[in-house]
């Protein structure tokens, strides 16, 4: 216990020493663009909402999905 104390205050010291430089961009926005550019390229091969292909797609979406079985009421 004393040295999870210990090193929460030396972060917290170091933290209020150092912070986030000004200079640097934040890590998330450096993630965030990641995410948008990967996600542009992964999308654009996919086929158009009116395509054959994406009507199949759909159909063996379905076909893969387990049955769902309504309960008898009685």
């Amino acid at each position: 216990m004393k040295y999870h104390i210990l090193a929460f205050g030396a972060g917290f010291l170091l933290d209020q020493i150092f912070g986030d430089p000004y200079f640097l961009p934040h890590p998330i926005r450096g993630i965030g663009w990641l995410i948008a550019k990967t996600e542009k390229a992964l999308r654009s091969g996919n086929p158009p909402d009116d395509s054959p292909e994406r009507e199949a797609a759909e159909i063996m979406k379905r076909m893969g999905e387990p049955c769902r079985i309504r309960p008898v009421v009685t």
